[in-house]
């Protein structure tokens, strides 16, 4: 069993993979989970905002804040801001919450888990992924092509993009500790197609996200 920054137990329950799982589980706790300032850069389009310290580190590790404003536009899953603003924050929120480790198909660790509806009755983010089986006929009529995150991506317009209690949290093991990779409120998925995960990868990625529509909110 890992501890948080203030000693409060981590469950990470295993999932199928048991060895796998069991490898990853060693000191596995906010502490020692490395990031560095491109992961910050990243999850800017998975955060609803970022505090001045943050904007003043990105800045000063050369990300211009015309791209920092894109990321913070993207279409996609958001954490609420009173859950979570940054990597460190969100890592002791998520921690004291069971999550069960999945197997990717390539070096990471996928973790998945729900936040109590006690806790956060409005949810702690935006499911804004969901598959295209989930919609009614009349809303996959209304699916369209977008470019997004430099890919065209299935999109759907919706009033409201619904809230989630689930997260996601991918993490890269190492013999220096854990890496983090992303994190995402919602369920786990695949990551998008790109040539430098091989072929069948890109394959497996691209037939995840070919029936996978983002939902963004009209206006």
């Amino acid at each position: 069993m890992a501890l948080n920054a203030k000693g409060s137990p981590c469950w990470w329950q295993m999932g199928e993979n048991h060895f796998f799982a069991t490898q990853s589980l060693a000191n596995l706790e906010p502490t020692n989970i490395k990031y560095r300032i491109d992961n910050a850069f990243h999850m800017l389009r998975h955060f609803e905002g970022m505090d001045e310290q943050l904007q003043t580190n990105l800045l000063r590790a050369g990300h211009v804040e015309k791209n920092i404003q894109a990321e913070l536009t993207l279409p996609g899953s958001r954490f609420f801001s009173n859950f979570a603003l940054d990597i460190p924050g969100l890592l002791n929120r998520i921690c004291l919450y069971p999550s069960v480790i999945l197997e990717t198909g390539d070096r990471n660790i996928q973790l998945n888990g729900e936040v109590s509806s006690i806790d956060f009755p409005n949810g702690i983010g935006t499911r804004a992924v969901v598959p295209v089986d989930e919609l009614s006929a009349s809303q996959r009529a209304a699916i369209f092509l977008r470019k997004n995150r430099g890919l065209d991506l299935l999109h759907l317009q919706v009033d409201k993009v619904p809230p989630t209690w689930e997260f996601t949290l991918v993490l890269r093991p190492t013999q220096q500790g854990h890496v983090f990779i992303t994190a995402f409120p919602g369920p786990p998925a695949l990551p998008l197609p790109q040539h430098r995960l091989g072929r069948k990868r890109q394959e497996e990625c691209k037939a995840f996200w070919d029936k996978h529509v983002f939902l963004v909110e009209a206006g």
